[in-house]
Order: structure tokens, then sequence, then C-alpha cells
């Protein structure tokens, strides 16, 4: 969750919200409906943006394609780390997403002996759709 939400939350338990959690929570819940709203035009598009970054990937970096349903696999990969970068959106936690899943896919990407230009393009492509 967001650090400065969560600890408004956490403190909460023990002490009153002073009056600047007030204005921080306001803050964030004045850009919810701002970030559902992309979160929504990203799920409607989805498919075709995964299918846009995983083309790209296979074309790129053509040694993926030895590896059995990597067509399928990737294109699950890249949808969950699309889904942990709306969740961290939604949480306005940039380190959510670092923290729960980039760690992760870096060590998985490599224990694959992908180049290392594998990580840095998957996330230029999924920007650029």
């Amino acid at each position: 969750m967001n650090v400065v939400l969560n600890k408004i939350f956490n403190e909460s338990i023990s002490e009153y919200p002073t009056e600047q959690d007030q204005k921080e929570l306001i803050k964030y819940c004045k850009t919810v409906d701002f970030r559902f709203k992309v979160l929504r035009e990203i799920e409607a598009k989805e498919e075709e943006i995964i299918k846009k970054c995983v083309d790209n990937m296979l074309i790129n970096y053509p040694s993926m394609n030895q590896y059995t349903h990597v067509k399928e696999k990737t294109f699950r990969d890249m949808s969950i780390v699309l889904r942990y970068c709306c969740q961290s959106m939604i949480q306005d936690d940039p380190d959510f997403l670092k923290d729960q899943l980039l760690f992760w896919f870096r060590t998985i990407i490599q224990s694959f002996g992908f180049e290392r230009g594998v990580i840095r393009d998957t996330y230029k492509y999924m920007d650029e759709c």
C-alpha cells in the first residue's frame, strides 16, 4: 500500500490522524477516480497491448523462440507485469511494483539466460504500447 497511507492507517490505531494525515488522504482520494479510469482503459486493451509487446520481444530476441510455448508463457508473464503496474498505479506506490514483482521477474529472466536487454526492452515495449 502507499507508504504515506499505510503510515496514516497504522498510526491511527494508537492515535488519531493529524490534519496533515487528513490532507494526504484527501489528496490521494481525489485521484482515485482517475486512476481507476486509466486502469479500465488498460484492462480493455490488455490483450492488444500484451500481444504487441510479445511480438516485439520475439522479433528482437529470436533466441527466445527456442523455448517451448514461449509465446504463451511470455504473454502470461507480461500480463502479470501489466497488472502489477496497474496495482502500483492504483495504490500510488511505485515501490509496490519493485518490491512485489520486478526483482522476481528479473531473476526469472536471468535464470533462462536471456540477453541483458530483454528486461529493459520488455518494459520499453510495454510503455510504448
